[in-house]
């Protein structure tokens, strides 16, 4: 996971989440230590995750390194060594001291705030210790109109117009799927359903190799590929699920695009909606390649628009209820999960 300097450049990685090293061995000095119990340093040194201060400086490392100052919840910075000013225990992330915390823990976070990696989609780095952050409501507080005036968000959850609610699919492992409010990157470019997620456009972040969670517009996250036959990322919006499968997909098969105020259209969120648009549940981003399923409170209740004639899946409302299930065109409780 190669990353650039933490300084003043706008996207760097370690500034808005976790440099974890797989060994937690320090790659400058050679030192064991561990971030989340804080073992492995000397008096008036913490544990932390320390970022290469040159662009090809290489990977980050995990080191001792003076204890830091700045409280849980105060503004923070990073040094031109690399590591942020946080006092011990804490990382600096969005800009705010955070608590570190372990995916095997659940009592590590407190209540309105869940356990979450880090916001690089396909750069993960860690292995089982992230940043306690605050938990909003994808649907409510986000606002899916992007940059635009017509629509607004019902929610208060992330408190600026700037912040979005972003989530991380839990792919059956842990931590479980959390969704977390973040400043929205992207607020001046239209990245929204079906927006190819490119360094051109903004969204993928040529710096550190990847995509951050939150490059796309509130209400859209990088989730898929853009067809069968295209690789590239697209942002995707968001949606209210409800059970679609054949003979049992409402009246006209209305329930395959979800239920409003957020469904899989025009009229609900902005961009490119095809006619084969579903909302698909989420718990279905949510089960490993051995079919377990690790569930999260927004299992059931959230969804994400997938045009199945774009990646060649039949439609729900064809489909008897086994293969429905198999396509997350159900609940998992209309499945028998």
């Amino acid at each position: 996971m190669a990353l650039a300097a933490c300084g003043d450049r706008p996207y760097v990685l370690c500034e808005h989440a976790i440099c974890e090293y797989d060994s937690n061995i320090d790659t400058f000095h050679a030192v064991y230590c561990d971030p989340f119990t804080q073992t492995g340093c000397g008096a008036g040194r913490k544990c932390t995750w320390i970022a290469a201060v040159q662009e090809g400086d290489g990977d980050p490392g995990v080191g001792c390194v003076p204890d830091g100052t700045v409280p849980l919840g105060a503004a923070c910075k990073f040094s031109d060594a690399g590591y942020d000013n946080c006092a011990k225990g804490l990382f600096c992330g969005d800009g705010t001291c955070n608590a570190i915390c372990s995916y095997t823990d659940p009592t590590t976070c407190g209540s309105g705030t869940a356990c979450v990696p880090d916001r690089a989609l396909f750069v993960q780095g860690l292995t089982g210790e992230g940043l306690c952050w605050r938990t909003c409501d994808p649907l409510a507080d986000n606002d899916f109109d992007g940059s635009g005036s017509a629509l607004s968000r019902s929610g208060s959850g992330c408190g600026s117009a700037t912040m979005g609610c972003y989530g991380f699919p839990g792919r059956g492992m842990a931590p479980p799927t959390a969704f977390a409010c973040y400043g929205e990157l992207n607020a001046s470019v239209p990245l929204r359903h079906r927006s190819e997620c490119t360094s051109d456009s903004g969204c993928s972040v040529p710096l550190i190799g990847g995509i951050l969670v939150n490059s796309c517009n509130q209400g859209y996250e990088p989730v898929l590929r853009e067809s069968t036959a295209v690789s590239t990322t697209i942002c995707v919006a968001l949606c209210a699920p409800l059970d679609c499968y054949a003979g049992n997909c409402g009246s006209n098969d209305v329930n395959r695009v979800g239920a409003a105020p957020h469904r899989c259209n025009a009229i609900d969120a902005r961009g490119s909606f095809g006619s084969g648009e579903e909302c698909q549940y989420l718990w279905h981003l949510e089960v490993d390649g051995s079919g377990a399923w690790l569930p999260s409170p927004y299992s059931n209740a959230v969804g994400f628009c997938v045009d199945r004639d774009a990646y060649g899946q039949p439609r729900c409302n064809t489909l008897p209820l086994a293969a429905a299930a198999a396509q997350g065109c159900v609940s998992t409780t209309t499945a028998g999960m």
